[in-house]
């Protein structure tokens, strides 16, 4: 019983570290360097980026973020799931159930692979 509690406290604390890292490391601004379509084309970007602001990382509470596309700012908010595998996007606060939902594929200190709906973003730190 001792070692089923402890497992479970290891899980749990690893959760909240994971969520912490990934809030962490997303602070600061992305740039859309290409996408993979659900046809298997690529689509390529210079103009298109994300800035990811930091804050408190429950798994609950949206930190705000901005996209710039072809110089059209859009305010926003997003959330890391608990487990840190997902980020949810929305821009609508009045209308919560708006939100994209991206799967983390794979993310480090200078990159950051999300998959939406079929398609595959790259998105590259700037500053790095």
């Amino acid at each position: 019983m001792k070692l089923l509690s402890s497992l479970l406290l290891i899980a749990i604390l690893s959760a909240c570290v994971n969520k912490r890292i990934v809030v962490n490391r997303l602070e600061g601004k992305w740039t859309l360097e290409k996408q993979l379509n659900p046809n298997g084309s690529y689509s390529y970007f210079s103009d298109v980026y994300i800035v990811f602001s930091g804050g408190k990382a429950d798994g609950k509470t949206y930190l705000p973020c901005e996209t710039d596309s072809s110089n059209l700012i859009t305010q926003g908010n997003y959330l890391v799931s608990k487990s840190g595998t997902e980020l949810y996007i929305r821009y609508d606060e009045n209308d919560p159930t708006r939100k994209d939902d991206f799967i983390i594929e794979d993310m480090d200190k200078e990159s950051l692979i999300v998959r939406n709906q079929g398609i595959v973003r790259f998105f590259k730190k700037e500053g790095k």
